[in-house]
């Protein structure tokens, strides 16, 4: 199995259900570098490969490897075991010629081992990304490349689902939906956000979008009302300080936009209907709004104006589309969005 064409790659989701119907490719290659995708692909081919037998397993860390060990060890099996599976981690750091040396050399293999390269984080240089990328991109049409950067929302919403029905518990739709508003689709970060929510379950059997606004937002709600505090009040200082703050908490940077977004869409929606209490409890309430944040929401919906408020929504949207299309870091296109909303 291989891309529909030059430069496409495999969606994982579409590699886990080839695996199911058909033999094992001798080349399997794994670009980006999403955990739980890496480890749910790399346990399907290995269940695969090995069926009720043990596969032996050998591990290359390309900076420490050449291509002609790795071809060595595809050629040595084991006495204990059949079949084996070499993985070569860290495999964009070789030249394109030690990667193309290994690939012709063993892509129209069929021997007893699969051999799976893995590509993980790209350079940090705008075009050095670019070439790394095009490499993957010419060879998706002899070799299957399997993406693992981010799943549609709807696949997200999907593989939520299978996550949590593997744990033995269920999760209802507007808690899946509140799971992608504010995690984006990224599987390693819902895997690990999921399996908190489930051990503060315990026995209990159904996630509600009341427990992830609890424990997904948690304290990372009074800063961010702490960040549009000091936003509000021009205060650049106080702001970055703030922003680098929530950076440094485990797992929030690849959420923070998401969340800020979020926020101020509320604050939006909320002065819509300032001067009666009614209106503004169901808005905070369909939002799950922890009940502990309504006078604080209420309050920072009173202090900006409507126009402000909109100004900084379009500034969330400009800056989303450069984080994927610019070659800028994505912290300082964050921080630059924090000078441009206190401009407002």
């Amino acid at each position: 199995m291989a891309g529909k064409g030059k430069g496409k790659f495999v969606e994982y989701d579409e590699f886990i259900q080839y695996l199911k119907v058909s033999s094992l490719p001798p080349v399997i290659v794994l670009f980006g570098s999403d955990q739980y995708l890496k480890k749910k692909i790399l346990h399907t081919v290995e269940e695969k490969l090995g069926g009720e037998k043990k596969v032996d397993k050998e591990i290359f860390y390309a900076p420490e490897s050449r291509a002609d060990q790795v071809l060595n060890s595809l050629q040595t099996y084991s006495m204990f075991s059949p079949n084996k599976m070499v993985l070569v981690y860290q495999f964009q750091v070789w030249k394109e010629e030690q990667k193309n040396e290994l690939l012709d050399a063993y892509k129209g293999a069929g021997g007893r081992a699969v051999l799976v390269l893995i590509g993980e984080d790209p350079p940090s240089d705008y075009q050095e990304r670019k070439r790394y990328r095009g490499w993957f991109e010419s060879i998706a049409s002899q070799v299957p490349v399997v993406n693992l950067w981010e799943i549609d929302s709807e696949k997200t919403k999907i593989l939520i689902k299978e996550i949590v029905r593997d744990w033995g518990k269920r999760i209802s739709e507007p808690a899946i939906d509140l799971l992608v508003e504010l995690l984006g689709s990224k599987p390693e970060l819902i895997y690990l956000e999921l399996e908190k929510i489930s051990l503060y379950l315990g026995e209990g059997k159904v996630i509600t979008p009341e427990l992830v606004s609890e424990l997904v937002m948690g304290s990372r709600l009074q800063n961010i009302f702490e960040l549009t505090e000091a936003l509000g009040k021009r205060d650049i200082e106080q702001s970055l300080k703030l922003y680098r703050k929530m950076q440094e908490e485990k797992q929030v940077k690849e959420m923070l936009l998401g969340i800020i977004k979020r926020h101020f869409r509320i604050l939006i929606e909320l002065q819509a209907v300032l001067g009666s209490n009614q209106l503004v409890g169901k808005v905070l309430d369909r939002y799950r709004v922890p009940v502990f944040f309504h006078r604080q929401y209420q309050l920072q919906a009173e202090r900006f104006s409507k126009k402000e408020l909109i100004r900084a929504f379009k500034e969330f949207y400009l800056i989303e589309r450069r984080i994927k299309s610019s070659g800028i870091e994505q912290e300082a296109i964050m921080e630059n969005l924090l000078l441009r909303l206190i401009k407002i």
